[in-house]
């Protein structure tokens, strides 16, 4: 079993003793189960036919009425995962399929979708570039900006240290090699401070906002603005401007939009 495999294996079996979410939302929010009743037949078809159409919401409403008479309850957990995972709701996603494995370990889709998951999951849900930007971002907005500020003073220490050991070199006549090879350490040191120093300072200097749910952006500080930018439950995004209760945001792409105050969390308050 690879390592990956066994990854996702531990995870669906913690997920089975902790209670999830539920799993009745899409892309674009909660399902109501009524809704679906009176606008779409009950049947397996009609959920391909939406899922066809990309209108996963509604597939998913149908698939969640099949699950309440069906039989075969392991082959539409199954579909509902598909349905979850193509709407990018990934909690969803999973807990459907942990489902289909615990109903039926041995349902042939469900097993190969879970061998294949962590492949998928990268070409589905972002690019490798994007996930590098996301990481590195989130990792210096969590890191304490004190404790930033310190580990790039001990980079300008060891500069001076390096610095002055040139110095030294230089005064004892130390061979040319000697002295260039330690002038060249103190310099790259003095560059790593600054631009650690820097970079965390100008993080200070934005604002960033989190998405509280799945929305769509708009073109323009109006509601009646057509949208641009899907932004999903939990991003982070960076604030450029502000028109009041409108926010001008920028995601991880370097797309811009605006969103109303009530759909982002903002970190830091005006």
């Amino acid at each position: 079993m690879s390592a990956k495999l066994l990854i996702f294996t531990i995870l669906f079996t913690f997920w089975h003793q902790v209670s999830m979410a539920s799993p009745g939302t899409s892309e674009e929010g909660p399902v109501d189960p009524e809704v679906i009743t009176n606008s779409a037949p009950i049947n397996f078809e009609s959920a391909l036919k939406y899922y066809d159409l990309k209108d996963y919401a509604q597939s998913i409403g149908v698939l969640e009425k099949l699950l309440e008479s069906s039989d075969d309850k392991a082959k539409i957990h199954y579909n509902l995962f598909v349905a979850h995972f193509a709407g990018k709701n990934m909690s969803s996603g999973l807990f459907h399929l942990r489902e289909s494995l615990f109903l039926s370990p041995g349902y042939s889709p469900s097993v190969d979708a879970l061998t294949d998951l962590p492949n998928e999951w990268e070409q589905r849900f972002f690019t490798k570039a994007d996930l590098f930007k996301r990481i590195n971002l989130e990792i210096f907005l969590e890191t304490n900006f004190q404790l930033s500020i310190f580990i790039g003073l001990i980079f300008f220490a060891l500069f001076l240290r390096s610095l002055i050991a040139f110095l030294k070199a230089r005064k004892a006549e130390e061979s040319n090699s000697t002295s260039l090879s330690i002038l060249g350490t103190s310099i790259a040191l003095f560059v790593i401070s600054l631009v650690f120093i820097g970079f965390q300072y100008s993080l200070q200097l934005k604002d960033f906002a989190t998405v509280k749910g799945n929305i769509n952006a708009k073109v323009t500080p109006s509601e009646n603005s057509p949208g641009i930018l899907d932004l999903l439950e939990g991003e982070m995004v960076v604030v450029l401007d502000s028109k009041k209760p409108w926010y001008n945001i920028e995601d991880f792409n370097g797309r811009k939009a605006w969103v109303h105050e009530d759909q982002i969390f903002l970190s830091k308050e005006d």
